[in-house]
């Protein structure tokens, strides 16, 4: 994902001016995107679902249940600053803006409202890994320049009232509260779907997503998923 971002500022700053910006970048921002593993990474890109769940705990269960609790959807968000999954560049370059001016988790924010601000959609689809890391990977690019104007701004409110000291904290409550979503007795989850009337149909299926499921979807995402 490193190439990414180092494309852009290319092919905004030119060759010269990059190179020194890319460089202070890399030693401030990107930093932990540099080591050896990725543990780092992981450890920081744990921060969304406890932001998420913050802001609309329905939805995070929701996920929780379906699956995509481990977030690798969002992980060339992170790694890249949305550049791999953007098109467009004008968007692209409104986020390093911000990106460039921000704590360095300031991504994980602006995910965690992406997500937030389509909760409605979420629950609308099968609550099951499949359905949901297929919208969840592409969501991104569905979204206009006044909705990421929108984004950005909850980001910046949601960085304000959550800032990065607290996310420990957060962390901490939402490995609890997933925990007892994992160990449920309830071995059945609900599934929201929209009806032709675009109201919500409920049904019981049964929960599909295991921890060994979701290690080997770990593996395959980070082996052919960010290229």
């Amino acid at each position: 994902g490193y190439h990414d971002i180092s494309l852009t500022f290319l092919l905004v700053l030119g060759e010269d001016l990059c190179l020194p910006v890319i460089d202070s970048i890399t030693m401030s921002h990107l930093k932990y995107f540099m080591e050896p593993t990725m543990e780092k990474t992981r450890d920081s890109l744990s921060y969304l679902m406890p932001l998420i769940n913050c802001v609309n705990s329905e939805c995070a269960e929701y996920m929780q249940r379906g699956g995509v609790g481990h977030v690798i959807f969002a992980l060339p968000w992170f790694i890249t600053w949305y550049s791999h999954v953007l098109d467009d560049l004008p968007i692209i370059l409104r986020l390093y803006d911000l990106f460039i001016v921000s704590h360095f988790l300031m991504p994980i924010y602006v995910a965690a409202e992406i997500v937030n601000y389509h909760a409605d959609e979420v629950l609308s689809k099968n609550c099951e890994m499949a359905s949901l890391h297929q919208y969840l990977s592409y969501l991104p690019t569905e979204i206009d320049e006044n909705t990421w104007e929108e984004i950005i701004k909850r980001a910046i409110y949601l960085f304000e009232n959550h800032h990065p000291d607290t996310l420990e904290t957060l962390n901490h409550e939402w490995k609890i509260i997933s925990e007892y979503i994992e160990n449920s007795p309830n071995e059945s989850i609900i599934e929201q779907r929209f009806d032709k009337d675009n109201k919500y149909n409920k049904k019981i299926v049964s929960k599909q997503s295991s921890k060994l499921s979701r290690i080997a979807f770990w593996g395959v995402t980070l082996t052919i998923g960010i290229s």
